[in-house]
């Protein structure tokens, strides 16, 4: 027998529900079932599964919701206590206290920042081993921070743990093998170790990647070669035309003029028009002619240049105002257009050219308006003989050359060896003028130039006008 449930009159999901019971068949019966359709018909059973599946999916959401803002909050409340944290151990850095470092871990200990922040107060107070420890709590939390295991590695190194400050310095290299921090404290590290070829195989990959230490390598470098040329150009090893130049300019301002020739000439076909004339400039101040001689005539493939005599004599080829060499160098006027000094192609001794110096006022007697140096053998006698004439030349201090011993260095000064009668005043044809001298023992440069000698008038002003040309200089070994 069916089991019957009577559900009329009962409430689901707030709703009545009306049950329409089957009749018997017949013709009042079939009336009936047309009423029983109309009562089936009006029983809510879709619309009570749509709603059922409504208020489920708004229970989702609003669980979702509900999960949301507790996210959200313990994430505020989170940033806010890891906030703080760096706060204070910002604080503990810069006031040197321990304490707000110790509060920071506190509300943060899972950031290695107050970690790190503490090791900074242990270190500033000279607690290494603190220190240590602290770094190490920060290394626990982030593993892959290269710049922690190079603080670590310092700090070993203070301790005078040489092992573990190797170890910590080869994981920051593992970790950023393209920094230069890494090797440099590598290589310093094998250096005090004795290690040397590891040493400066570390160092020179770290001064290629970070040019800017390139001139501490070669400060440690010259210390740990004790000065030999030799050794330290084996250690630093340069590989390029720019170390080779860097080299070169490191010897020559420590006084090996020779080795510095070597370096420059290894660094072969580069642009080296400016880095010669520094280099120049660098030799001449250490009084290093011969060296400074062999870099200049480097760079005159296309003029001759030969020690012991005088270069463009005959003033054929342009004068360059910014060649700190061998050359001739021309005073630049003064001011007051008091002389001018230029090549002139008039009238000529012969050639092309001759230099022209045309006066127009008062220019300081004494003061040097073309130089030229040229090497000499130490103790050897020499000729000067150069060609002169002029128009309209009036003064009271007459122009003539001078021949001036350059001291080899130290206190020595440079000092006159001769001098050229004075130019003839007034209006003159080409005239020959000599000048005999003997190169001290120990000079290897003497410098030409021409000069106004003192006015008889003494110290005031001391005009001069008119027009001097000079020609066919040369130096005659006697």
């Amino acid at each position: 027998m069916p089991l019957e449930i009577n559900l009329q009159g009962q409430k689901f999901l707030g709703r009545t529900i009306k049950v329409c019971a089957p009749r018997a068949r017949g013709p009042r019966a079939m009336r009936a079932d047309r009423t029983e359709l109309k009562c089936h018909a009006n029983l809510p059973a879709d619309k009570s599964l749509r709603m059922t599946s409504s208020t489920s999916a708004a229970t989702v959401r609003i669980s979702c919701c509900l999960a949301s803002l507790a996210l959200c909050l313990w994430g505020i409340w989170t940033s806010a206590r890891v906030g703080a944290a760096r706060l204070l151990a910002e604080y503990g850095v810069q006031t040197k206290q321990i304490a707000p470092t110790d509060l920071a871990i506190r509300l943060a200990p899972a950031d290695p920042e107050a970690y790190y922040a503490r090791a900074a107060v242990f270190t500033d107070a000279g607690a290494i081993q603190s220190a240590q420890a602290a770094y190490e709590q920060a290394l626990n939390l982030r593993p892959a921070d290269y710049l922690l295991w190079l603080e670590l590695g310092k700090l070993r190194e203070q301790a005078s743990d040489s092992a573990g400050a190797l170890a910590a310095f080869a994981e920051a290299l593992r970790l950023a093998p393209y920094y230069a921090e890494p090797r440099w404290q590598l290589g310093n590290t094998y250096l005090r170790l004795g290690r040397t070829s590891a040493a400066f195989s570390e160092l020179r990959r770290a001064a290629t990647g970070d040019p800017q230490r390139f001139p501490n390598l070669l400060e440690l470098a010259w210390h740990v070669a004790r000065q030999v040329p030799l050794q330290f150009s084996a250690l630093v090893s340069p590989e390029t035309p720019a170390e080779h130049l860097r080299v070169a300019h490191f010897l020559a301002r420590h006084e090996a003029p020779q080795p510095a020739v070597v370096e420059f000439r290894a660094a072969g076909g580069a642009n080296l028009e400016p880095a010669r004339r520094d280099l120049v400039r660098e030799l001449l101040a250490a009084r290093a002619f011969a060296e400074a001689f062999a870099i200049w005539s480097d760079g005159r493939a296309s003029e001759q240049a030969v020690p012991g005599e005088i270069t463009n004599g005959g003033f054929e080829q342009p004068v360059r105002l910014d060649d700190a060499g061998f050359d001739w160098q021309l005073a630049s006027g003064d001011a007051g257009g008091a002389f001018r000094l230029s090549l002139d192609e008039t009238m000529p001794r012969a050639g092309a050219r001759s230099l022209q110096l045309e006066f127009n006022g008062n220019s300081a007697p004494g003061h040097e308006l073309a130089t030229q140096l040229v090497l000499v053998a130490p103790g050897a006698r020499y000729r000067l003989r150069f060609f002169a004439r002029t128009t309209q030349l009036v003064t009271g201090g007459p122009a003539l050359m001078r021949v001036t011993a350059a001291a080899a260095g130290g206190p020595e000064p440079d000092r006159p060896l001769a001098e050229s009668t004075p130019l003839l005043l007034g209006t003159t044809d080409w005239r020959e003028y000599t000048v005999e001298f003997t190169a001290p023992a120990g000079v290897r440069a003497v410098r030409l130039a021409l000069l106004r000698a003192n006015c008889s008038s003494g110290g005031g002003p001391c005009p001069a006008f008119g027009r001097i040309w000079l020609d066919e200089f040369k130096l005659e070994k006697l």
